[in-house]
């Protein structure tokens, strides 16, 4: 999918997770933060929104 732990990706991947997740595109967000999840697992605001 893409590369995990590259800092620039993770920024990039989780704007483009936050724009599904605001347009209510639900599956798409969650296919990208359960990537996300596993590079930053101390992130509130990441296990916030895909605890919702």
């Amino acid at each position: 999918m893409f590369n995990i732990f590259n800092a620039d990706n993770i920024v990039t991947q989780y704007k483009k997770e936050m724009s599904y997740y605001e347009n209510k595109d639900f599956s798409q967000s969650y296919k990208i933060f359960s990537v996300l999840y596993f590079s930053k697992f101390s992130d509130a605001k990441l296990n916030f929104y895909l605890g919702r």
